[in-house]
């Protein structure tokens, strides 16, 4: 796997401050701001925790070479972008879509050369590679309810309890987010 950036981060938040605000049965507007960075904070959490985007997202991924293939970290993916490399010359070049397969259906979503075609020669120097592509599961209303139930748990859980303290994940998030998890075996 690469290292990677988000480029283009979600349109929307996987919870709207109304829904968060629901749940946490709040209804005035004094607290909006706070709820707004608490969903933020849950989000970002839980995407890292399950190495996933929610909301679609478009995702930077650097690589240093092309080798068998190129195992992307950052699921689910939608689809690829471009695939882009350094030549021997030091030029950036496109690979055509042609010359790749890319396997989105794996947990870890893989680009491989198309059945007869090798990959070309890749300068030898750090991020050689760039993978740019599209991972999420859509627009917020396709996020699984696992998912959307565990930010709301741990929202619930950060707006209950503001001080400072030694803690993971809630256990029934945790249980939400590792179920989502095993769904996405390769």
């Amino acid at each position: 796997m690469g290292k990677w950036k988000i480029t283009t981060a979600a349109a929307a938040p996987v919870l709207n401050t109304a829904e968060a605000k629901a749940f946490l049965k709040v209804s005035s507007s004094s607290e909006d701001t706070l709820i707004d960075a608490l969903v933020a904070g849950a989000t970002e959490h839980a995407q890292n925790y399950l190495e996933q985007a929610f909301v679609t997202q478009t995702v930077t991924e650097k690589f240093d070479e092309l080798g068998t293939v190129l195992r992307l970290s950052i699921h689910p993916v939608i689809s690829i972008t471009s695939v882009k490399y350094i030549d021997e010359n030091g030029t950036e070049q496109t690979l055509a879509a042609n010359q790749y397969n890319a396997d989105t259906y794996a947990k870890r979503a893989v680009i491989e050369p198309a059945y007869n075609v090798s990959w070309p020669t890749v300068r030898a120097q750090r991020n050689a590679v760039t993978v740019v592509y599209q991972a999420g599961y859509g627009a917020a209303s396709s996020v699984p309810e696992d998912i959307k139930l565990a930010i709301r748990q741990i929202v619930a859980d950060a707006f209950d309890n503001r001080q400072d303290s030694v803690k993971q994940l809630p256990t029934s998030s945790k249980y939400l987010l590792d179920r989502v998890s095993y769904t996405f075996l390769a």
